[in-house]
């Protein structure tokens, strides 16, 4: 018997006459047909015609009936099932557009039965003790975004380190700068490093994080998981970490913290808007996991500036929870010149007052960060209260939770802050306001930014009052970062 198909399939041309044996018994609507040893089944007779002349049917063999010749390209393009129709693009933007607002919808319904009841406050990994208030202030809540910020060779590795053996201190310890953690709740700790070389660097410093934490030099720490992308390419160091995140998780059930040491090292362009991005996916590993993620960062060079390296810096402190400087203290008395105390600062802090700063200093003999001792500390007391950050901080809460009238009671509220005659208040005062506002540093209040503004006198323009301006995020404001960026 003799075939043609009319269109390619089988892989046989679609005019290429063939010959073999052609049955149905089994099904009467469909057939299979033999040639030699190979077999097509489960063939529509529709899909084939027969050529003339066909052999001679045997009595064994019943003839076929005639089957009409069919165009195969109509049969393939039949009308197909409702469930294997092929979707129009406005059904598939009205589909994607519901399966948003039910993602929506079910987050909203999960916010609303959390605030239904009393919240459960995630824990403190790290707390300081605010001498002050009198009370514990949490740094290091589990799941945040925590950043260390400060100029090159400020030792804000060395602090990170600090954090990292206090987590995982065997006990207590002092050595710890002042910091606390909550014995009862066990955290693992990934260091992602980018700058250190693997052989001696970055290895000597794991040697310091285990004599921190109370472990030999060469005895490795439970739950501890160093890791270096310093010799990824940095287009894929970001992908890296969270597959190395997702294998830590596999070994682990325990929390996560997470150090990245330094962040601008992780992406290509600090300035690049598409690298922010990256901040969604922490953010949802901080969500849905409980990842603790504490960032190191450098500052833009230079005295004049406090402010994180490049655009990605600008987000980095939007998206924190909490945010510490570290920087070299300055002796007032010899015209600023630069001591060996480092003061450690506290820019935000999103669920409670910002504890004062405190000043430390790199110690030969542990190779860390310790406490000043008591008489430095009191030999930069007398100029010491008047340094930026604490005034900063102390400015913002007071004019934000006071709405002052005028200059006259922010003045009041400092003479009471540092115990000084108006005249040294008065001084003082204007110099440190010229400071943040030329330098137009940033302010953080109740998850908002803002920038410090003067407001003169129309005629004399005399400074009659401070007022703060709400900012729309700092990447889009700041055009500065992407010259540093360059340095």
């Amino acid at each position: 018997m003799y075939f043609k198909f009319n269109v390619d399939t089988f892989g046989f041309s679609k005019d290429m006459p063939l010959s073999g044996t052609i049955s149905d018994e089994k099904n009467p609507m469909n057939c299979f047909i033999k040639m030699g040893d190979r077999t097509i089944s489960n063939i529509p007779k529709e899909w084939i015609s027969i050529l003339e002349p066909t052999p001679p049917v045997t009595a064994q063999e019943p003839a076929p009936a005639v089957i009409p010749d069919v165009n195969l390209k109509q049969f393939f393009h039949k009308e197909q099932p409702a469930s294997e129709k092929k979707e129009t693009p406005e059904v598939v933007a009205k589909r994607v557009r519901q399966e948003r607002l039910d993602k929506l919808l079910n987050m909203q319904t999960q916010i609303l039965n959390t605030s239904d009841k009393q919240v459960v406050k995630r824990p403190a990994l790290v707390s300081k003790y605010d001498v002050k208030n009198n009370k514990l202030v949490p740094i290091l809540t589990q799941g945040i975004i925590a950043t260390i910020q400060g100029k090159s060779g400020t030792h804000k590795s060395r602090l990170a380190e600090c954090f990292t053996a206090l987590i995982l201190s065997k006990g207590e310890s002092n050595n710890f700068l002042g910091f606390e953690k909550d014995d009862n709740f066990k955290t693992a700790v990934v260091y992602a490093d980018t700058e250190r070389e693997t052989e001696e660097e970055f290895p000597t410093a794991i040697q310091r994080i285990r004599r921190l934490a109370g472990y030999s030099s060469y005895e490795r720490i439970p739950n501890f998981y160093p890791m270096s992308f310093s010799e990824e390419e940095r287009s894929t160091r970001i992908e890296s970490l969270l597959i190395y995140l997702e294998w830590v998780k596999t070994q682990t059930d325990l929390p996560l913290l997470v150090v990245v040491d330094v962040l601008t090292d992780m992406v290509e362009n600090i300035n690049d808007p598409k690298d922010i991005s990256v901040f969604d996916k922490f953010r949802k590993m901080s969500n849905q996991l409980g990842v603790t993620f504490l960032f190191v960062i450098h500052e833009n060079p230079g005295v004049e500036s406090s402010k994180a390296r490049g655009h990605i810096g600008s987000e980095l402190l939007n998206k924190s929870s909490c945010v510490m400087q570290i920087a070299f203290n300055f002796d007032k008395k010899k015209d600023d010149d630069e001591t060996e105390l480092l003061r450690i600062s506290f820019l935000k802090t999103r669920n409670s007052k910002k504890p004062p700063s405190f000043l430390v200093k790199f110690d030969e003999t542990s190779e860390s960060l310790v406490l000043a001792d008591e008489d430095e500390v009191k030999k930069t007391a007398t100029t010491d209260k008047y340094n930026l950050p604490d005034f900063k901080n102390e400015l913002q809460d007071f004019i934000l939770e006071n709405n002052p009238k005028g200059l006259t009671p922010i003045l009041a509220h400092f003479e009471n802050v540092w115990k000084a005659s108006n005249k040294i208040v008065y001084e003082n005062f204007h110099k440190l306001v010229d400071i943040l506002v030329e330098q137009e540093q940033f302010f953080y209040y109740k998850s908002k930014t803002f920038v410090l503004t003067k407001v003169r006198d129309d005629k004399d323009k005399r400074i009659q009052n401070l007022r703060f301006r709400e900012c729309e995020p700092m990447f889009k404001l700041e055009q500065k970062a992407s010259e540093y960026s360059r340095v």
